[in-house]
């Protein structure tokens, strides 16, 4: 992590926070040099909230 990257949140639990406010995960792109993930979503009222 760089200096201005202060902040690691997981996979985990940014899928927490897109389910809590009901997003649906169409798809995730792994960029194993950046270690980045790219969310694909979308709004989606059925989405049920993860605990």
């Amino acid at each position: 992590m760089n200096f201005e990257h202060t902040y690691l949140i997981t996979e985990k639990y940014i899928d927490y926070l897109l389910a809590k406010n009901k997003f649906s995960i169409v798809k995730k792109v792994f960029y194993e040099e950046t270690s980045s993930i790219f969310y694909i979503t979308i709004k989606d009222s059925k989405v049920q909230e993860k605990n």
